[in-house]
């Protein structure tokens, strides 16, 4: 796991002995230093400059540095990732007369594509983004893997396209257009993040997942190479829950355990939920030796704290735990610190715990198993369970969820369930049950009239959803969020958080639910082996029978929650009342001062309930002072 950063050129202008090329391009890479603190390296000619920044987990010898080169003009590749399957594809390779130098997965994707070309790469099985230079045809490879699980970003910078594992990196070559999208700001609003291809800024794209682009000259190819419709399989005959339970359990085991493979060690974060508590199981089966386990708690009294349950977990299956308590007092540096890890506004405050929690095992794991993907792939969120009975909920009179939205705990929740499910339009459906905001009242009502009513009539928050909506029309409802999920907001949220809030720790996050041959399982698995009842993650559970606690199986969802809300009302408040009443934010924005006000008055009063929606404008606030600091040093020649 590590990062990398480039600049191509279209003209072949790159001259090195410039000094503002020089220092920029070191800058590029030395801004990812978090990311690999193990060593560095750089390849240069007048078309291209690839700098990387290592962090050693496959062979830590100085052999497996980066970049790494191959023939005479040869290619070259700088990567960021861990490739699963790299031992079988490397006999495969030796087969064929292939000479390795190291034992490092890098070597190995650079002569699959030295051998087989792109359909070589196409074997490849893990997390992964690369940049592979070909200095015989001159041509410059970019490409990330299926789900997304590993980052890669390019723009338009002074010198050519710039490209690298985070933004910052971009940023640093200079010339980059920094202003905000509005169509990135509307999605932002509502769900604290932007989709598909878009980043928070105007002149800086990401990669999409499953796609490659391919630079020579000045020509650009950006192409799909794989989508998740290819393991679809409509031929086959359901799967009974007998098999389902046997292939599910199996598969897991050896996901896992390919998963483990390091040569440094590997930790689990267990929070004491089915996903994680699933990894654990299987880990533990898997080795001879006690697994460190870790867990976060908080001290907001009435938040949901999963340590009990995950030391509960450890205790039954032997693992070596520790928990990371969390408190809201001397908060801020850790928020700045996020900030600038993640580099555009990014709205789930799950990446405090992950941060902290790797930012403890640092100094003893370089690799930790996170359970992401469950949820998506086995039916975890309450969402699902409403999609299930989508028409019976959309019967159900209007007026009597009006009537109990004032009642405490749950009312407001699901008068707000009620309207997603009755909508008619069902990637609206999808948009609003993915989100905490409502129609009722947008987000887009603290702006000022005129900046909303541009909003409004230019901007779409909806894109996505109704794009996907499209994509898999030809599905149930359910099973079109199950599939909307794992294109949405699986890779520009979930697998963001994890990515960047690990690594700025110098950790490698390994997500092992998201195994191609699980996912290529569980998308075939019928809903009603998912979701029945007022009960998700059926088949998972089952499979699980044995194997952790019967109390653990039996618990109802509590979700990862993080007390922000709390956080907001007491020991954050003077800090975020400060940040968003600033003029210079509210006016960039075109934020109304008095309506935010009003907001933050009767959150910190209990008289309404959007600590999302503040929180999402403190860390636009945060990013925003942080993006303002890289731009005014790396853009002011533009």
């Amino acid at each position: 796991m590590c990062g990398f950063a480039g600049i191509y050129s279209f003209n072949n202008e790159l001259n090195w002995e410039a000094g503002d090329l020089y220092h920029r391009f070191n800058k590029m890479t030395e801004l990812l230093s978090h990311r690999g603190p193990d060593s560095f390296g750089s390849y240069k000619d007048n078309s291209i400059g690839l700098g990387h920044r290592r962090l050693s987990i496959i062979d830590t010898s100085s052999a497996a540095n980066q970049p790494i080169t191959i023939g005479s003009p040869g290619k070259t590749i700088v990567y960021n990732g861990e490739i699963y399957n790299y031992k079988e594809l490397r006999n495969q390779l030796l087969a064929q007369g292939c000479i390795f130098k190291s034992h490092s997965d890098t070597e190995v994707i650079l002569n699959c594509y030295i051998y087989w070309g792109l359909n070589g790469l196409k074997k490849l099985e893990g997390i992964f983004a690369f940049a592979i230079w070909d200095a015989y045809k001159r041509e410059l490879l970019l490409m990330r893997d299926r789900i997304g699980i590993k980052p890669l970003y390019y723009g338009k910078s002074k010198y050519g396209i710039a490209f690298g594992s985070e933004i910052k990196s971009i940023i640093s070559a200079g010339s980059v257009d920094t202003n905000y999208s509005d169509q990135s700001f509307s999605e932002y609003l509502w769900y604290g993040a932007t989709y598909e291809d878009r980043t928070f800024f105007k002149g800086i794209s990401e990669l999409r997942p499953g796609h490659f682009m391919l630079l020579k000259g000045s020509e650009v190819r950006l192409e799909k190479w794989w989508e998740l419709e290819e393991w679809l399989d409509n031929s086959k005959p359901s799967i009974s829950e007998k098999e389902a339970k046997t292939m599910l359990q199996l598969t897991l085991d050896k996901a896992v355990k390919s998963q483990m493979v390091a040569d440094v060690p590997v930790g689990i974060f267990l929070s004491g939920g089915i996903d994680s508590s699933a990894l654990a199981a299987s880990a533990s089966f898997n080795n001879e030796r006690v697994i460190d386990s870790y867990c976060a708690g908080f001290d907001f009294p009435q938040q949901v704290n999963e340590y009990e349950k995950a030391d509960a977990v450890a205790k039954f299956l032997g693992l070596n735990h520790s928990s990371v308590f969390i408190t809201g007092t001397n908060l801020e540096p850790t928020l700045k610190t996020l900030a600038r890890a993640h580099d555009q506004p990014f709205g789930d405050a799950a990446n405090i715990p992950l941060y902290l929690m790797s930012q403890k095992i640092s100094s003893k794991h370089k690799v930790v198993l996170q359970g992401d993907g469950g949820d998506e792939l086995f039916g975890g969120y309450r969402r699902y369970l409403g999609l299930r009975h989508k028409k019976l909920w959309s019967l159900l009179p209007k007026s009597l969820f009006e009537s109990i939205k004032h009642i405490e705990p749950y009312g407001k929740r699901l008068n707000r369930f009620h309207g997603c499910l009755s909508n008619p339009v069902d990637s609206l459906c999808m948009a609003l049950l993915s989100t905490t905001e409502t129609l009722e009242s947008p987000p887009e009502d603290l702006l000022l009239e005129e900046k909303r009513v541009h909003l409004l009539r230019n901007t779409d928050p909806f894109l996505c959803y109704k794009n996907a909506a499209y994509r898999f029309r030809n599905y149930d409802p359910l099973k079109k969020m199950f599939l909307t999920d794992l294109v949405t907001e699986l890779p520009s949220i979930f697998l963001k958080k994890v990515d960047i809030a690990a690594m700025a720790a110098s950790v490698e996050a390994r997500v092992p639910l998201l195994d191609e041959s699980i996912i290529k399982l569980a998308i075939n698995i019928p809903n009603q082996l998912k979701v029945s009842g007022l009960e998700g993650k059926l088949i998972l559970k089952r499979s699980l029978r044995g194997r952790i606690p019967k109390s653990i199986l039996r618990m109802p969802k509590t979700g990862f929650g993080i007390p922000y809300s709390n956080w907001l009302k007491n020991t954050l408040y003077d800090f975020t009342r400060e940040r968003l009443l600033d003029d210079s934010f509210l006016n960039y924005y075109s934020f109304n001062k008095y309506l935010v006000e009003e907001c933050l008055l009767q959150h910190k009063n209990n008289l309404n309930d959007r600590g999302l929606l503040i929180w999402k404008l403190l860390q636009l606030n945060l990013s925003k002072e942080w993006i303002d600091q890289i731009s005014l040093q790396w853009n002011a020649s533009k």
